[in-house]
């Protein structure tokens, strides 16, 4: 049943995302600094185990992607002050507390690690495990259950916004990531490529973070 599920054609959209939110549910009783270095490896192993049956790797408009990645971030920043986020049952407000502060973890050497493996597990694992499960399969999916008939980025407005709402859910920052949604599905819509929104949404996670590391708003963590 596994070898029959593993070659269904949305494996390789959902499989990366799955196994992503695996390691999320596991870094509540392990920790998250232990956690995520192994989340970002083994999300990354799974995707070039699976390259070969993604959709070919393509950038059809580079500037236009990283200028959407950075305005996604100026979004992001900009509007956190301003809206709400979902933790569990709750909206919380500002000011921001809780995250990551990689001084606390010990060692100089190893909080300059967790930096680096945050930035690159940001910057690409989490891109690319997104953006296969939302734009590559779920808004194709929505449309008909056999989404291979539709290529990347086609458009129908109930499984746009439904994607959308879905992405934004999974994020504490559910506000800021409802916009953020439709700015990579309206990129993705436009480009009809795979590639673009994930280069997009990597610029913004790389900005973010860096970001964060030199301003310490650990919360963003």
């Amino acid at each position: 049943m596994l070898k029959r599920w593993a070659g269904h054609p949305a494996f390789p959209f959902v499989a990366p995302f799955a196994l992503f939110m695996v390691f999320l549910a596991l870094e509540g009783p392990l920790g998250r600094v232990p956690v995520y270095p192994i989340k970002a490896l083994c999300v990354l192993v799974l995707v070039g185990w699976l390259w070969r049956r993604l959709p070919n790797f393509r950038v059809v408009a580079p500037l236009g992607s990283v200028a959407v990645g950075i305005i996604v971030f100026l979004l992001w920043v900009g509007l956190d002050p301003f809206l709400p986020w979902l933790e569990g049952a709750r909206l919380t407000f500002p000011p921001r507390a809780g995250g990551i502060d990689p001084s606390a973890i010990g060692s100089p050497l190893l909080s300059r690690a967790w930096v680096a493996v945050r930035l690159l597990g940001g910057a690409v694992a989490v891109p690319i495990a997104e953006e296969l499960f939302w734009r590559g399969w779920l808004m194709r999916w929505l449309i008909d259950e056999e989404f291979t008939k539709h290529e990347i980025g086609a458009w129908q407005p109930k499984a746009f916004a439904i994607t959308t709402v879905a992405f934004a859910v999974v994020h504490p920052q559910v506000f800021v990531a409802l916009v953020a949604g439709a700015i990579y599905g309206w990129w993705v819509v436009r480009t009809k490529s795979l590639w673009d929104v994930v280069l997009a949404h990597g610029v913004t996670n790389l900005i973010l973070y860096t970001w964060v590391a030199a301003s310490g708003r650990w919360y963003f963590w």
